[in-house]
Order: structure tokens, then sequence, then C-alpha cells
């Protein structure tokens, strides 16, 4: 079937975003996308060209995300390209109208301006995902899209769980403090994860989302804060848990990866390693940072266990348009090691100490 293809000149795109992005929605996400892409599969060139502005931009982010979907598989062994996932056969009139409804149902994943290191972040879905970036790099915004696409239904971390199709799904996010959660957090959430659906916000004590779907009801997103001890991140059971920003203890982590043992779930951390050589360095850094895990510019997937993706001030335009990469390169008060640290994400901001070498150094006292 060749699709309509053409844009009507008097309905604004966005429009049609706002009237369909809604509740009620009668499949997953993954199915959703599976219809997308065969109907961009089936455009012709002419098609293509004739589509208003605003969906050939949409459909060219969400062919970018599936090209990098596609590199994990191969990295990881798989044969098959992004093309070969499952598709669902188009139905009879589907047009650029009925593509840019199914397009706003995924929310924010194609309609933001993601740079190429946070397409790979969206792509990645092996036990831990680490996003080691410079300040104002995009790591909290592509953060909440990893949380946007899995309660939608959608994407690699909802392929990867046991058994989601018969279950309520849980999502933790926790930033360092509950002030990072109000100022930094809670409109995002609000805005960019639920945009068009409908949720329900409450805090008795804690921040909770709850959402129905036609799969379960009761699906829940909770605030947490890693300033409340390791001890907050035991019991339970959940699919995915962000960590934004580092945190401190590792116990943190050790207890978050329990939660996900009956799922199959994943551990995302965003951070920029502003603690110096600390365990994140030897636990993820190290293992993964070699040119045989090497996916692709500053991408790196170590089998199942590690995804490692790299992203520095500069991969941000905001960034970049807003002077912020400048004012870090010509700040004289600021060591090489932070500007590193601030600019790309590397590690070695190690202030104060004589031998920064020896950051990650233990000694135990028996």
């Amino acid at each position: 079937m060749s699709p309509s293809g053409v844009w009507p000149e008097d309905a604004a795109l966005e429009q049609v975003f706002d009237e369909e992005a809604v509740v009620g929605r009668l499949e997953t996400g993954e199915e959703t996308a599976q219809r997308v892409r065969a109907w961009q599969a089936s455009l012709s060139a002419e098609d293509r060209a004739a589509l208003h502005p605003d969906l050939q931009g949409a459909i060219t982010t969400l062919e970018r995300l599936w090209e990098r979907e596609g590199m994990f598989r191969a990295a990881a062994g798989a044969t098959e390209g992004a093309a070969d996932l499952p598709v669902l056969p188009l139905p009879a009139g589907y047009d650029s109208r009925a593509a840019a409804r199914d397009i706003a149902r995924l929310g924010s994943l194609a309609s933001w301006p993601w740079h190429t290191q946070q397409q790979f972040a969206l792509a990645a879905a092996t036990n831990v995902v680490v996003i080691l970036g410079g300040s104002q790099s995009g790591k909290s915004t592509v953060a909440a899209g990893i949380v946007a696409r899995l309660m939608r239904r959608e994407g690699p971390i909802y392929r990867r769980l046991r058994n989601p199709e018969a279950r309520s799904l849980k999502i933790w996010v926790s930033p360092q403090t509950f002030e990072k959660y109000k100022s930094n957090w809670e409109h995002r959430i609000l805005e960019d994860v639920f945009g068009g659906i409908s949720v329900n916000y409450v805090q008795s004590p804690l921040p909770v989302f709850t959402w129905d779907d036609h799969i379960a009801q009761g699906n829940s997103l909770w605030g947490k804060s890693q300033d409340q001890g390791f001890l907050a991140f035991e019991s339970d059971a959940v699919d995915l848990v962000v960590l934004d920003e580092e945190p401190a203890d590792r116990r943190i982590v050790t207890s978050a990866q329990q939660r996900l043992a009956t799922t199959n779930g994943v551990i995302v951390l965003a951070f920029t390693p502003l603690l110096g050589i600390s365990w994140t360095h030897s636990a993820y850094y190290v293992p993964t940072h070699k040119p045989e895990y090497r996916v692709a510019d500053r991408v790196w997937r170590h089998g199942n266990a590690v995804t490692l993706i790299s992203a520095g001030m500069q991969d941000n335009p905001a960034a970049v348009a807003g002077g912020g990469v400048a004012r870090v390169q010509s700040d004289p008060s600021m060591s090489q090691s932070e500007r590193n640290t601030r600019l790309y994400g590397d590690y070695g901001y190690t202030q104060g100490l004589i031998f920064p070498e020896f950051a990650d150094l233990r000694v135990e006292v028996a």
C-alpha cells in the first residue's frame, strides 16, 4: 500500500500530537512502533519528500534510534538489523495522519532532538547502562527518555523484561537528594515522561506516580533519593532503576540490583564523575572501556553486563550556543582535571589529592 504522503496544509502537526497522545491506547508502545516502522519502510522517496517537515523530522529521529538498536544487537552477536524487528501489517487506509497519531503516542521519543550519544543511551538495554557525561551534556534528559519508553511499554528494555505482557511495571528514579528530585525531576516526569498520558501523582510521603494501561492497572513510578541510604533500596521487585548522579555508597547499586532479579530489569547510572577515580571506575569503566567492546565513537558494550556511553558538554547544542563550553574552557580558576570532567565526563577530578593516581586505593585494617 502506498501511503497518502501529503500532510494537509491547514493542519498543524503539533495539534495532532496534542489531540492523539491520550489515554486509552489499545496496544503497547512496542506494537505502535512496529507499525510506524512498517509505514516508514513503505515510503517512496517521493512520498517522504511530500510529508510535513515535522513528520519528516520525527521519522528521521526514529530511524536513527532503530539504527543504534541494530548496532547494539550486532555487537552482542546478533545478525538482525533494526529492519528485521517484528512489524505489524499496515491496516487499510494507514496514511501520514495515522502515522503522526502513532508517533505522538511514543511521546518524546520522536519529538525531542536527541544528540548521537543520547540516541545510543535510548537504544541500550544491558544489565547496567552507564551514561558518563560532562556537565549539561543531557544525561538527565535522556534518562527521562529511557523512562518514557518503558512506561509506554516500548523499546529494548521492555523487550528484555521477564513476562511484561502479564503484569504491571514498576520504575524507580533516584537523584542524589530530594531537593534534586523536586528541582530537576518532578517536572520532567510530569511533562516529558507522562506527556499526554493520564497519571495519578501523590506524595505520602514519597512521590509516587501511578497509571493504568490495557495490560495492567497500578503501574508505578517512585521518586527516591540516594541520601535515604542503601536500605531504602532493599525489598520489592522493579523493572528499571535510574540513578541520576553517581552514588557515593556502592551498596545503593548492589541493593538495587537485587530488585531486578525476578524481572530481568536494568539499572541506568547517569552522572558526571565528580567523585574522582571512584568505585564506578573500577567496576564499570575499566572492564568496559576496551577496543574489543567498542560499538561506535565513545560507546562500548561489554556483553550483556554493561553499556558505557560517554557524552560531553559539546554534544549538547544548547550548552554550546549558551556559552557553557566556552566558559569552562576559559575559566582560569579550574584545574585541567576538573575541566576535563565537566567538559567530557572524564574520570580524574581529584581535587585536593596529592597523588590522584591512588584515588581508588582502599586499605582495610583488621
